[in-house]
């Protein structure tokens, strides 16, 4: 079995920077950002996909076809048996992201995205 983790992180810029904008960024509110989206294997602590995207772009629907690539890249390297354990936090709660990693016959942890009531 491998983990891949897909993780997004939110990077401020100071200054003018081509493509940063501004997000939700609650330590640096309303600065322009970047919000790069990395996946890596953690059994090998290799970088299997990276995607640099503007501040005021969230996880998602429009992701799944970057997730799709990324799993697959990862099976070519590992095997076609091989079982792969897809791992995001409460981003990756969106159908379409699961469905595609399910469809890649690969599965999938993610945390799910608490609700106030």
């Amino acid at each position: 079995m491998v983990h891949l983790d897909i993780d997004t992180a939110v990077k401020p810029t100071f200054g003018e920077h081509e493509g940063a904008l501004p997000g939700p960024n609650p330590r640096y509110h309303g600065r322009p950002s970047y919000h790069p989206i990395l996946a890596r294997c953690a059994e090998t602590d290799t970088v299997v996909g990276g995607r640099l995207r503007p501040g005021d772009t969230s996880f998602g629907d429009a992701d799944a076809p970057t997730v799709t690539a990324w799993i697959d890249r990862l099976r070519e390297a590992t095997g076609s048996k091989a079982v792969i354990r897809v791992r995001i936090d409460a981003a990756g709660d969106c159908t379409s992201v699961m469905r595609t990693i399910s469809d890649k016959r690969a599965h999938f942890l993610i945390k799910a995205t608490t609700v106030d009531l």
